[in-house]
């Protein structure tokens, strides 16, 4: 028996109907998708990365972003994020925007599901002894996530997949949050 493996534009698709299966004006989404967020954190590799001679295996992470609700079940998200690092002769980043629209939509008490689908750029640098290499890319990002209060009223949970049409990037997501 072969592997199934759905087409770029059947994911699309199958987003989109679950998306008008399950979305009604009438239901309401439990959590505000208007939303200013800030990331600051260390983002550390399973494995080192060597690159000149230079061992890295810790990035700093950096990012803004926000959400704006203008419908019952459609937001609108900017996120920008950047990751680096500097070793005494090399130094390595990369760079994330991502503007897309999100169609939240509740499955019980404190659980919603978050389809999304967005404009994804990314930009990479490498340097060496401050000679430097850059490289850009973009595509689409199609996904979809699941928010849910951990206690209600008070901690929430993230999870979430998301791919692009961007060879060999994949992006999942696992965030705890308070409530302001």
């Amino acid at each position: 028996m072969g592997e199934f493996e759905m087409t770029f534009k059947q994911k699309i698709i199958t987003l989109v109907a679950a998306f008008v299966c399950f979305t009604s004006p009438a239901m309401a989404a439990n959590f505000s998708y208007t939303t200013f967020d800030i990331k600051l954190g260390v983002l550390t590799l399973d494995d080192e990365f060597v690159f000149f001679g230079e061992a890295y295996d810790d990035f700093g992470v950096f990012g803004i972003g926000g959400s704006y609700q203008f419908a019952e079940n459609i937001a609108a998200r900017l996120s920008i994020v950047g990751i680096g690092s500097e070793g005494p002769y090399t130094s390595l980043s990369q760079s994330s925007t991502l503007l897309a629209l999100e169609f939240p939509f509740p499955v019980g008490a404190g659980l919603d599901i978050v389809p999304r689908i967005g404009l994804l750029s990314l930009d990479y640098e490498a340097c060496i002894y401050n000679i430097c290499a850059t490289e850009d890319d973009s595509g689409i990002e199609y996904g979809a996530y699941v928010r849910a209060w951990a206690v209600p009223d008070r901690f929430e949970l993230t999870a979430g997949y998301s791919d692009t049409n961007i060879d060999d990037v994949d992006l999942s997501l696992i965030h705890i949050s308070e409530p302001t």
